[in-house]
């Protein structure tokens, strides 16, 4: 009932959606889901692959490079996993060490 959420709960509704409609709760497609929801998906998916919890490790960073390639366009929105892969790539997204880290980069 707070008015001040209202912009939110379509992304808490809507991250678990899949770019290919195979998602829950309404089986939205690619550009149905919000865009924040679909940027959601992807952190949170990389954020539950790099913790460490009661049933299993961390995945390695090649594993999470892994999955993430191997799920683009059918979990996730490619352009999103692009967009992070390319973080990777620059080296503005750590995945070293079981964890996710967004680094500043220093100015050259």
């Amino acid at each position: 009932p707070l008015d001040l959420l209202d912009a939110a709960r379509p992304v808490v509704r809507h991250h678990h959606e899949r770019w290919d409609g195979a998602g829950y709760p309404d089986r939205l497609a690619a550009d149905a889901i919000p865009v924040a929801a679909r940027i959601v998906a992807v952190v949170d998916s990389m954020e539950a692959m790099t913790s460490r919890s009661f049933y299993r490790d961390p995945l390695s960073a090649e594993q999470v490079l892994t999955e993430l390639r191997a799920c683009r366009g059918a979990q996730w929105d490619p352009e999103i996993v692009d967009l992070v892969l390319g973080l990777i790539e620059n080296g503005e997204l750590d995945l070293s060490h079981g964890t996710m880290r967004l680094l500043e980069l220093q100015d050259a």
